[in-house]
């Protein structure tokens, strides 16, 4: 027996070491090894499904058989980065039922959209970002589509392109050229982004069976005025072209390019008028894994987006004026519009003239990586958004401008602008085909018009020919201008425009004039002096008689700047709980209160005052009275020519961009004009 304390050998009945006296302890016999159950046998796991074991009589005993319970026995099956993992016997656009998924992921599965970045993935491959990998497409709830918009803006003095990838309504970008903040025209975003996009989304599910189908595409003449005024643009060549792509939406396009050139010249200012836009369907990605978000919209312009892989949530809020541009739009995602981010702040270091990123909460030092539009704080981590001007600093633009996504809720503006056309065709082909033919007296007459309306436009051409063209009136002389060279729509001048020919051809009759709006002059506000700042004035116009009561409201913007005058009519945009235009079949009030100030125009009626933008006509926002406003006292009813409205307006004094109303309570409030927040 060997001692533990100083390894001498003792004989095998000694109790006590010869050496060092200690007692003797004898060590524990070791345990003979168990049989280890074969591999063959053993229950394991293999892609998901459990092989059965022996029978009872040839295992192991318990204590020693490896069970599916024990993780070492049990392991995962590997999945390629980017892709949700299929369990066996499941359909291709089923989710696996063990990963929870939010409401649009747990049917079907819609049409393949580029793995990358979201969009519509048609012929193999993604025309926005040349990936080659996809992933189906979640179906549309709550009749939802989404567009992708890749947005780029010309500066007018350095001549580069620079990203904007957020719904700035201002007009506002960042010009890597010029490194400093400049303006585009805003108006851009009505003429050529929004409708499109709206109508891009709509095409592209209703091609694919989702939506309802696709109405037809083909209006010509009349009906094809009719369709711009109903979508609310002025350019026939941009709308006759989404209509083409509409009907290609999904099978054979994914997308659409829009180029624009020139410059707009308005109250504004000078902006450019250059742009490159490229809008396409498909669903917003997670931009850390790439997984399809779940997205649900609680109200208007908000979108809370999760991860079903992630599991992280986000809410999303778009500018209160978008839906005064677009009535279907209903969100927004960009990292610029998350509710409550903010953006990284620049501090001076002590010392020292440099500047460093800061975490907007804690004020720790941000490491930034090149060209990020995010990043997250290393000892806080709190996510802010870097800005433009720190994001540019000492990097060139990107080859490819970030998407940013918008939300627009079906049917779209040129769906039921179709779909209206569509109906007025079949009524007039009824009507022509239950009319008797005309007598030999009522064709003689139509013949003559007919000749008379042809001369009529020899006349127009024979002027056009000969040098005598439109022109702009301006105090103190007349300036002349070719179409295509100024081009003047309802709003400003726009230089660089293509040229649109508006001469009447000898081979058609002249189109006959619409009547349009009836001006309100008790309905008249302004402000400027039109030396230092442009003088505004704003009239409010009804709609002509034996019309809608409820469509035809707008607004007629003069602008006078010491020699110069320009004028321009904006259509009033239907707007929940504004005071005009009214609710389909409501009366629109009588009594109204009217104030303005620098680009914004307010009016007042009972307990309500909703205010417009001055430059564009766009809504602002409503605000909502204690009590009835009494400033518009009932004075009878007053009588204007061309209008069935028997109402008009009484002025409201503005005073540090506010007016104080009188209320039936007895009580008075300010308004600002603003932001429409009563004190």
């Amino acid at each position: 027996m060997q001692c533990t304390a100083c390894g001498t050998a003792n004989e095998g009945a000694a109790r006590f070491c010869a050496s060092c006296g200690k007692p003797l302890v004898a060590a524990p016999a070791a345990p003979a090894p168990a049989a280890a159950a074969p591999k063959a046998f053993a229950a394991t796991a293999v892609m998901g499904a459990v092989m059965p074991a022996l029978p009872p009589q040839q295992q192991q005993p318990a204590a020693f058989a490896p069970t599916q319970a024990q993780p070492a026995y049990s392991p995962p099956v590997q999945q390629q980065q980017g892709a949700y993992p299929q369990p066996p016997q499941q359909p291709a656009y089923a989710p696996p039922q063990q990963q929870p998924m939010g409401a649009q992921s747990q049917g079907r599965r819609g049409p393949a959209i580029c793995a990358a970045c979201g969009a519509a993935f048609v012929g193999g491959a993604c025309k926005r970002c040349g990936g080659t990998q996809s992933t189906p497409a979640p179906i549309p709830t709550q009749g939802v589509a989404w567009a992708q918009i890749r947005l780029s803006i010309k500066c007018m003095t350095c001549q580069r392109a620079s990203p904007l990838s957020r719904l700035d309504l201002d007009g506002r970008y960042y010009c890597y050229g010029c490194s400093r903040e400049l303006f585009f025209d805003a108006d851009l975003w009505k003429e050529d982004i929004l409708f499109v996009g709206s109508a891009l989304g709509d095409a592209y599910w209703a091609n694919l069976g989702t939506f309802p189908p696709w109405p037809p595409s083909d209006p010509t003449g009349d009906a094809t005025d009719d369709l711009a005024e109903h979508v609310g643009v002025d350019d026939g060549a941009i709308l006759l072209a989404v209509l083409e792509r509409c009907r290609e939406m999904g099978t054979t396009s994914g997308g659409m390019t829009i180029e624009h050139g020139g410059m707009s010249m308005g109250s504004a200012g000078t902006r450019t008028r250059g742009i490159a836009v490229a809008i396409s369907p498909g669903h917003p990605l997670c931009p850390q894994c790439k997984a399809p978000l779940d997205t649900s919209y609680p109200t208007d312009g908000v979108v809370v987006a999760s991860c079903p892989r992630c599991h992280t949530s986000e809410t999303y809020r778009a500018p209160p004026a978008a839906k005064g541009l677009c009535n279907e739009l209903c969100g927004v995602i960009s990292p610029e519009h998350v509710e409550g981010r903010e953006a990284a702040r620049l501090i001076a270091q002590p010392g020292s003239a440099a500047l460093a990123v800061s975490c907007p909460k804690c004020g720790s030092g941000l490491q930034l990586a090149p060209g990020a539009r995010v990043t997250n704080c290393p000892y806080c981590k709190t996510t802010s958004v870097i800005p433009d001007h720190i994001a540019a600093a000492g990097a060139p633009p990107p080859a490819t401008p970030d998407p940013f996504w918008l939300a627009f809720r079906a049917p779209s503006a040129v769906r039921t602008g179709l779909v209206e056309s569509g109906q007025k065709a079949a009524v007039a082909a009824s009507e022509a085909a239950t009319a008797k033919p005309p007598d030999s007296d009522s064709s003689s007459r139509r013949k003559l018009a007919e000749k008379q309306k042809l001369a009529e436009a020899q006349k127009s051409r024979n002027m056009a020919l000969f040098g005598i063209v439109p022109a702009v009136v301006v105090a103190g002389g007349i300036i002349a201008f070719q179409s295509g060279v100024l081009h003047k729509d309802a709003n400003k001048k726009h230089e660089g425009d293509h040229a649109v020919n508006t001469t009447p051809s000898s081979a058609t009759p002249t189109k006959a004039a619409k009547v349009g709006p009836v001006t309100l002059p008790s309905c008249t506000c302004s402000f400027g002096d039109g030396q230092s700042t442009p003088q505004v004035t704003l009239t409010l116009q009804a709609p002509p008689s034996s019309s809608d009561s409820s469509k035809g409201w707008s607004l007629d913007i003069d602008k006078t700047s010491g020699f110069i005058s320009e004028g321009r009519t904006a259509k009033l945009p239907m707007a929940a709980g504004a005071v005009l235009p009214p609710i389909m079949g409501a009366p629109p009030p009588t009594h109204l209160g009217i104030a303005c100030d620098t680009g914004i125009f307010v009016l007042v009626a009972d307990k309500t005052a909703t205010g417009w933008s001055s430059v564009t006509g766009a809504w602002k926002w409503n605000a909502t009275l204690p009590a009835s406003s009494v400033d518009g006292a009932d004075a009878g009813p007053i009588t204007t020519p061309g209008t069935d409205y028997p109402g008009g307006c009484t002025p409201l004094a503005v005073k540090s961009a506010a007016v104080t109303l009188n209320l039936s309570n007895g009580k008075h409030v300010s308004l600002s004009l603003k932001d429409g927040k009563v004190h």
